[in-house]
């Protein structure tokens, strides 16, 4: 006995209901799988298992794309290989990475290199590159490169030593709400002559207007 047009009607209706979530269901995978193929997902996904302790899939998920050229996945690759986090430590690797990500301006990069150059802990002190990458984060308004910057010239460490450039310096950090430099500022204000410290607040206030906008 044939199906009446009605019963054949909701049998139809049926039918492409299933296909359509069935489309539906292959689309939802497809977005789904588009959407973790992307770098700023995957970068995510690397971060959170760094975080839980994963670090052999956080190493194995940022390589790839540290080497597509992604400056925070190198910035990240750079830090696992300085500490050892799911790799053995490497400082050439390490400083490779770093320079790579510092190189397209990731301010976080500059500022851990800077630091590296100057601590002399992970290579030899170089003062003159750990100026530049410190300057170059300091200008994008990292506070912390700020205070750096300022103890380079406090203590002469690779240029002569200026306190009236350090003192700047120190101000800008403290602007960008750096406590630690306020004490640094503070103790140098104590050994300086007051023409000196009127001539520091007037280049203060033109590093900042340079700065601020990053800031």
């Amino acid at each position: 006995m044939k199906p009446r047009s009605s019963e054949r009607d909701s049998i139809i209706v049926a039918a492409a209901v299933v296909a359509l979530a069935a489309v539906a269901y292959v689309v939802g995978i497809h977005v789904e799988r588009s959407g973790l193929a992307t770098p700023q997902t995957k970068l995510e996904r690397a971060r959170e298992a760094l975080r839980a302790g994963d670090d052999s899939v956080a190493f194995s998920t940022f390589e790839p794309l540290a080497k597509a050229g992604n400056a925070r996945a190198q910035f990240w690759l750079g830090d696992m290989y300085e500490h050892g986090y799911g790799t053995k430590k490497d400082a050439s690797a390490a400083i490779d990475w770093l320079t790579r990500a510092a190189k397209q301006g990731l301010t976080r990069a500059e500022a851990r290199l800077g630091r590296i150059y100057l601590e002399g802990d992970v290579t030899p002190q170089d003062f003159a590159t750990a100026k530049r990458w410190l300057s170059a984060a300091a200008m994008q308004g990292d506070a912390g490169s700020e205070r750096y910057v300022g103890h380079i010239y406090e203590l002469g460490l690779g240029v002569p030593r200026d306190p009236v450039a350090a003192y700047a310096w120190y101000e800008c950090a403290v602007l960008n709400g750096d406590r630690f430099a306020v004490r640094l500022r503070d103790a140098l204000t104590g050994r300086m002559q007051p023409d000196q410290i009127a001539k520091a607040e007037g280049q203060a206030k033109d590093l900042w207007r340079e700065i601020r906008p990053a800031a």
